[in-house]
């Protein structure tokens, strides 16, 4: 995978290893770039003020967790391009998140007091764990809805999960 990339730095080319490995949805943006004969980014973990000054940029940085920036250079005196990596949510997963999103405000109680953040947190988790389950049997993507004591269960893969 990191040949897809060039990166110089056997640090960054870890963390270039990670990010793909973490993110399909960049490892097909960069199969598009190599499939269409374009010059593959570099890798880059954060900006530098050097790049500004740059004749010709190719960089591709991450901007925060699945999301990733490609800066390229266009023709001569045009700002560069950006462009965003990021997964596309289908309508399928959208529904879904709807969904639990409504199945969650049913199951939260407004009398639980919580004192901070973390806890507010781990009492989402909880309820979530509680409406949502892993079935192996349900495709990538896929969800199944179930209704017990009076409540509705989704089941969904453990990558979609």
């Amino acid at each position: 995978m990191s040949q897809i990339v060039r990166s110089t730095d056997e640090r960054l080319a870890e963390s270039l290893n990670d990010a793909l490995s973490k993110n399909p949805h960049l490892v097909k943006y960069l199969d598009n770039i190599a499939k269409k004969g374009q010059p593959l980014p570099d890798y880059v973990e954060q900006l530098s003020q050097e790049m500004k000054y740059a004749k010709e940029v190719n960089i591709i940085y991450p901007v925060g967790d699945p999301i990733f920036i490609h800066i390229k250079s266009r023709r001569l005196g045009e700002r560069p391009l950006y462009i965003v990596i990021q997964p596309v949510i289908n309508e399928k997963i959208h529904k879904m998140i709807e969904l639990i999103e409504e199945i969650l405000i049913s199951h939260i109680d407004e009398k639980i007091e919580f004192n901070t953040i973390e806890e507010h947190e781990a009492i989402l988790r909880k309820t979530l764990r509680k409406i949502v389950r892993i079935d192996g049997g349900v495709k990538l993507g896929e969800y199944r809805v179930e209704r017990k004591n009076n409540s509705k269960i989704v089941y969904v893969n453990s990558e979609t999960y």
